[in-house]
């Protein structure tokens, strides 16, 4: 091996232990304090035990949030259960499962642009800015960075190489990610492009090709047809409603609504600069500039085109509110457009070593103080607590007025933590309710927003 090729490994061994060592911090420090364990969370519990321990193998996966929603494919239930058996069934697994994502993200954000850029700061600059302000909910959309990052390397691989491969992977991350949110369609004109290229490339069209391709797409969406063949096509029928949905009048919600759709997309660039949350005018800004490098590096197009087809079709998306996060592909692939445009630019690596300082300096100082109010560690601190009370009794009994889709993410803990064959507490009960609640006694005991009250205590 040359003196180069040593020094170059050492540089890619070098960035590499240090990303892990701020994307290890960044993303299990105060872990179960800053966990969210609500409605998502004990849904997508109660599954991945249902896979583990009742051996129910479900072919499903999340809903879609609409008034049509469909079910994605059971792909996200499956990756969790290897978390779920080696931490023991323990709720916090989810925590855990949500931290090693994160931190593959962070890895793979620095070999996809360091691979495709001639920068080797920029690349590792943008994997920290990222993973500085890091998710730390347990659920599928926070899978977006990961395959639109995949999906990005294979997409240029195929463009250099032209190789059936690239191709067949290329195909299999799209369908794949298909299965955990429907905003990546927004990554189907860049496929259908790639693949027309492709086959234009070809001396002759070679109908294996053609059939493994297809191949590639159906093969993620198995489960699905499984499901539907079973159930009369009905999650087929509640797709097609879903993306029809557009198209129903109604009379509160005008035909395009391209503001709503800007602010919404603004809150998936606010874990760039908070300032973006919800400013109209920084936003836009930020978008004119982006145009302006792509139609001088036209090469980067595509990049700025999935953001710009976000913005306007969800435009004309007719349901009343949708969540912010519908725009967290386009957010991520202006994000990594902005990156490779720093990564050209005069100075570009002094502001983005300035911005990455500033924005991981104001997310440290959250990190290590900041507790979520509704996490996992005060509702796994009351159920202790509890269980402390009612000693020796080992079976808690518990009254609350949590109305429907409230005071979610207790019963896993609590089931975790009970022993089955304990006996409840016959002259003890605990009323556990938010803590502003005026039914709580004189007994309360504050956890976050959450409060317990002794009831029959002597």
């Amino acid at each position: 091996m040359s003196a180069q090729m040593k020094k170059i490994n050492r540089a890619y061994l070098v960035d590499v232990v240090l990303l892990l060592a701020v994307g290890i911090f960044f993303s299990f420090f105060h872990l179960s304090k800053l966990y969210g364990f609500e409605f998502d969370q004990e849904r997508d519990f109660n599954i991945v035990k249902g896979i583990v321990v009742e051996h129910k193998f479900t072919l499903i996966g999340p809903r879609v949030v609409s008034s049509a929603g469909f079910y994605l494919g059971p792909w996200y239930y499956y990756l969790q259960v290897p978390f779920f058996v080696a931490m023991k069934g323990d709720p916090i697994y989810g925590a855990v499962f949500t931290a090693f994502t994160s931190v593959a993200i962070c890895l793979l954000i620095y070999f996809v642009l360091r691979r495709h850029t001639t920068s080797r700061l920029v690349p590792f600059l943008a994997a920290i800015l990222w993973v500085g302000s890091a998710n730390r909910s347990n659920w599928n959309v926070a899978f977006v960075p990961f395959f639109f990052l995949l999906f990005l390397h294979l997409y240029w691989e195929l463009e250099k190489k032209k190789r059936s491969l690239y191709l067949f992977l290329l195909t299999l991350v799209l369908a794949l990610s298909f299965n955990f949110h429907p905003q990546m369609i927004f990554l189907t004109p860049v496929w259908l492009y790639a693949a027309y290229r492709y086959f234009r490339s070809q001396k002759k069209l070679s109908p294996n090709e053609v059939g493994l391709t297809i191949l590639a797409f159906l093969i993620p969406f198995a489960p699905l047809v499984v499901f539907d063949l079973r159930h009369d096509f009905v999650n087929t029928n509640a797709a097609l409603n879903f993306l029809g949905s557009s198209s129903l009048m109604n009379a509160a919600v005008p035909f395009f609504r391209f503001g709503y759709s800007l602010r919404q997309f603004s809150t998936s660039l606010a874990f760039i600069y908070p300032g973006f949350q919800h400013n109209l005018v920084l936003t836009s800004v930020f978008l004119a500039a982006a145009l302006v490098f792509v139609l001088y590096q036209s090469k980067y197009l595509f990049l700025f085109l999935i953001t710009f087809l976000s913005v306007v079709v969800l435009g004309f998306y007719r349901e009343l509110t949708w969540p912010e996060y519908y725009h967290y592909l386009s957010g991520f692939a202006l994000f990594t457009l902005a990156v490779l445009a720093l990564s050209r630019i005069k100075f570009g690596k002094l502001f983005l070593l300035t911005l990455t300082l500033f924005v991981v300096w104001v997310n440290y100082k959250t990190l290590i103080t900041y507790i979520n109010p509704g996490s996992y560690y005060y509702k796994k601190s009351m159920i202790l607590w509890m269980l402390t009370k009612n000693k020796p009794f080992e079976l808690l009994n518990i009254e609350n007025d949590f109305k429907y889709g409230e005071g979610l993410g207790f019963l896993p803990i609590r089931e975790f933590y009970e022993k089955k064959s304990g006996e409840y507490n016959p002259n003890l009960k605990f009323y556990v309710s938010y803590a502003d609640s005026p039914k709580h006694n004189q007994t309360k005991e504050a956890f976050g927003m959450y409060a317990i009250s002794l009831i029959g205590a002597k």
